[in-house]
């Protein structure tokens, strides 16, 4: 029998792989991993249990057969505590990094020539709607920061 620790437990990502390993591989023991104090809000029902660990520790691995990172925070983390690691064919490497300083890399797209979305520092700057919005960061709350806004009120 497996056992599979997916980080973020909270973020829906890490709830559709938990439903997808209970559904096609029900003999596998599923954990969630929350940072140690951020316990989630809630404890899903598709995890074993969700522990408190440390996401850069490099052990951790010794205690599953597969850690899975399911958000930007835990993905960096364990590629900075443990170098390169693959899950199946995707590769995460120190290179890879680079990708997740969200500022640079829309600064790049632009210099290359892609469309990149406005980023709007101070809400009373926005002169046009509807607008997009979300958090730079996903955290573990009930009620995240994103939506559509089709006005200033």
């Amino acid at each position: 029998m497996k056992s599979v620790l997916i980080l973020d437990p909270h973020l829906d990502q890490a709830i559709a792989l938990a439903k997808y390993f209970r559904r096609f591989a029900p003999g596998w023991k599923i954990f969630g991993g929350s940072e140690a104090g951020r316990r989630p809000y809630f404890q899903p029902d598709y995890f074993v249990e969700v522990i408190e660990c440390d996401f850069s520790n490099p052990t951790l691995g010794e205690q599953f057969d597969l850690i899975i990172p399911s958000g930007a925070d835990s993905t960096y983390q364990r590629v900075s505590a443990v170098g390169d690691m693959a899950l199946g064919d995707l590769r995460f490497t120190s290179q890879s990094l680079k990708a997740f300083d969200k500022a640079r890399m829309l600064e790049a797209a632009a210099a290359a020539g892609l469309a990149v979305p406005e980023t709007v520092y101070d809400h009373r700057s926005v002169s046009r709607f509807p607008v997009f919005y979300k958090d730079r960061r996903e955290e573990n709350r009930l009620h995240r920061n994103r939506g559509i806004a089709v006005n200033a009120a």
